[in-house]
């Protein structure tokens, strides 16, 4: 049985993630989860309020530029301080392939934002 969450300020999560993706980023689910390296299925549960992100997800989702302040909790300004310009800094994504496993990921167009960038 599936459970649905109740819509509440702590949940509605699933509507500003669902605003961000349509309308700053102008994204498709999948073209979504590529961008982030998020699963469909995950981002599908996320927007579907049946699931909630992980922080690991949500730090992946942080990297399209959405400030997770207002993704939490709907308060400020819902991208993050640094200037983005156009959706297309954020919007589209390429795939590669990882040189060190040869899984494939997605990653940006632009620069990871720095706190989010792994150590070398």
């Amino acid at each position: 049985m599936r459970m649905l969450l109740d819509s509440t300020p702590e949940n509605d999560i699933a509507e500003r993630l669902r605003l961000w993706r349509k309308t700053a980023l102008e994204l498709t689910q999948k073209e979504f989860a590529e961008a982030t390296g998020v699963h469909l299925s995950a981002i599908r549960k996320y927007e579907n309020r049946n699931s909630v992100p992980s922080s690991e997800s949500l730090l992946a989702i942080a990297s399209t530029g959405i400030d997770l302040h207002w993704l939490l909790t709907g308060e400020g300004d819902m991208r993050t301080g640094q200037e983005i310009g156009e959706r297309g800094q954020y919007g589209r994504c390429r795939r590669s392939r990882s040189r060190t496993n040869g899984n494939r990921r997605a990653s940006t167009r632009h620069p990871r934002p720095q706190a989010l960038r792994r150590p070398g």
